[in-house]
């Protein structure tokens, strides 16, 4: 019995850790209203990289207390300025039709329904908000105090940036810490961090009367930004 017991025990721990799924642990971006664009910002003028929407990528993870669905939405277009070589600032578009569920041994019929769910009035409401929008509105270098890791395994922020995020036609100011690499040959720009989906009206099932059923209010966003000469 005892034998029997013991891995029914340690199988029954794991799920429930599982199952308590929380959003990654990631730096927590701060959220303000929406600050004056710089005029260096935009997607002309001298210094300016082209954002390449075919290796640049946003990813995004949702959690509730029995797992968790992660995916990807595509850039469209975007530019970055550089002055004196540094970012200075710039903008990028996602196609909000192009978000994907990317989870593992999902059933098909599942992850189209889910893909579908997103695209609603529920969440990002595509079809009359087809594009986000993210502007720069300050580049910082980052300090020991605020170069948190963007992601467990990458190293430490380089800057803290500060934009306009555009969801589901709500702006908001954020600030999150990234890891920029400019070379000849371009920008690269990474960051993890997570939000608040309801500062941006997106609050289906946010509730904490939920309980079990509630789909958590963070959610994890990944930018991997490319953009070159």
């Amino acid at each position: 019995m005892k034998k029997t017991l013991v891995p029914v025990l340690v199988f029954t721990v794991l799920t429930f850790a599982v199952a308590c799924t929380q959003a990654p642990d990631a730096p927590k971006a701060t959220t303000a209203e929406p600050q004056q664009t710089p005029a260096n910002a935009g997607a002309t003028g001298q210094g300016n990289l082209k954002v390449d929407a075919q290796q640049s990528m946003v990813t995004w993870i949702g959690t509730k207390p029995t797992g968790r669905h992660n995916g990807s939405i595509k850039l469209t277009e975007g530019a970055v300025n550089v002055a004196n070589g540094q970012l200075a600032g710039g903008s990028f578009v996602m196609n909000m039709n192009t978000v994907a569920v990317l989870d593992e041994n999902m059933d098909e019929s599942d992850r189209s329904d889910l893909t579908n769910h997103l695209k609603s009035e529920d969440f990002f409401d595509a079809a009359k908000f087809p594009d986000a929008r993210f502007e720069i509105t300050a580049v910082q270098p980052a300090t020991p105090d605020t170069a948190a890791k963007t992601e467990s395994n990458a190293p430490a922020a380089t800057h803290n940036i500060t934009g306009n995020l555009t969801l589901k036609g709500v702006t908001k100011s954020v600030t999150f810490p990234a890891t920029i690499a400019l070379t000849d040959a371009g920008l690269n720009a990474k960051a993890n961090f997570n939000i608040d989906r309801t500062n941006w009206g997106i609050t289906y099932k946010s509730d904490k009367s939920l309980g079990n059923k509630i789909i958590y209010p963070e959610v994890n966003i990944g930018i991997n930004l490319v953009a070159k000469p």
